[in-house]
């Protein structure tokens, strides 16, 4: 009895044992699962960063194209501007870029295109030589309270400056076209010029006719059926305008870098916007293009950076592409 119950021990031990190594490999078949589980997670998520990566790639280099593209596109529509230029516009303007030595550059640029035209290096000017030019300058000025100027500006139109500084135009038929800054009569007085009222019988504006001038407002009567190239460039104090239903075109750079003009209603007359019309009218926010209107020409509203609103009531209108 005591050797079967010895053999019936053993052999219980002995499977026991036999047990243990499957047990073994059971728990380490399932540690190798949950590795390679928790590997392929990070494999994964490794994945997916990377993918974040490579979209917000291609979403920066998309916005770097499309940066270097309108760049392009304003680099050669400057270019265009520069060689199409005559250039009958200038300024000069003074840079130092060392007070210390003595000399400073004189800088002609066109106003036009804003391309430097000449660089003159000139020595500077000496205190007495300033302070003479002064003087000179101030014996010249004109008094307070100086009669007001006047002249004629066409066969049958004739202008006054009052001491306010309200320019009047009256008579009948069209006023003269203007070539250049110095041919038109009121010029010398474009600073002076705060308003300007153009009386009923008056049928054109001529060709840059207020140009650089400091102009607050302008009436412009429904007598009034063309109004010339360049009128209003560079009046940067014109803040609204009423353009008269029997104007049929508003021309090329008619309004160019009226840079306070917030305002601009057109008349049911016009039919087309020249290039350049609009073009650096920075304070402009909104406007309705009515359905008279059939073709808007190269650069007529570029670097109107505050314009936000544009209606455009004729659904079939012809709009340069580089508008």
């Amino acid at each position: 009895m005591k050797t079967k119950r010895f053999f019936s021990i053993l052999l219980s031990i002995i499977l026991l044992l036999s047990l243990f190594p499957h047990a073994f490999a059971l728990e380490d078949l399932a540690a190798l699962q949950a590795e390679y589980q928790r590997q392929l997670e990070l494999a994964q998520q490794e994945v997916a960063l990377q993918q974040q990566a490579m979209q917000q790639q291609v979403i920066q280099y998309q916005q770097d194209a499309s940066q270097k593209l309108q760049q392009a596109q304003a680099d050669a529509q400057k270019a265009y501007k520069q060689a199409t230029c005559k250039h009958e516009w200038t300024k000069t303007v003074e840079e130092d870029k060392d007070p210390d030595d003595g000399f400073h550059d004189e800088v002609t640029v066109c106003i036009d295109c804003e391309k430097e035209l000449e660089r003159v290096t000139v020595e500077d000017k000496k205190d007495e030589e300033q302070a003479m030019t002064l003087k000179s300058a101030l014996k010249a000025a004109p008094a307070l309270g100086a009669s007001a100027a006047s002249g004629t500006c066409g066969a049958n139109l004739t202008w006054t400056l009052d001491n306010e500084g309200t320019l009047t135009i009256t008579g009948t038929g069209a006023m003269s076209d203007y070539t250049g800054d110095t041919d038109v009569p009121w010029f010398n007085e474009r600073k002076s010029i705060v308003k300007v009222v153009i009386e009923d019988g008056v049928t054109t504006i001529g060709n840059k006719a207020f140009r650089h001038c400091s102009l607050t407002s302008i009436t412009i009567p429904d007598s009034v059926t063309s109004i010339g190239v360049d009128v209003f460039f560079d009046c940067s104090r014109l803040t609204s305008v009423t353009i008269p239903d029997p104007v049929t075109s508003i021309r090329d750079f008619t309004f160019q870098s009226c840079t306070g003009l917030r305002s601009i209603t057109i008349g049911s007359g016009v039919t087309s916007i020249g290039q350049y019309a609009f073009n650096r009218c920075t304070s402009l926010m909104s406007i309705t293009i009515p359905v008279s209107v059939t073709s808007i020409g190269f650069a007529a509203f570029q670097e109107c950076r505050g314009l936000t609103s544009v209606t455009i009531q004729n659904p079939d209108i012809s709009i340069n592409s580089y508008t």
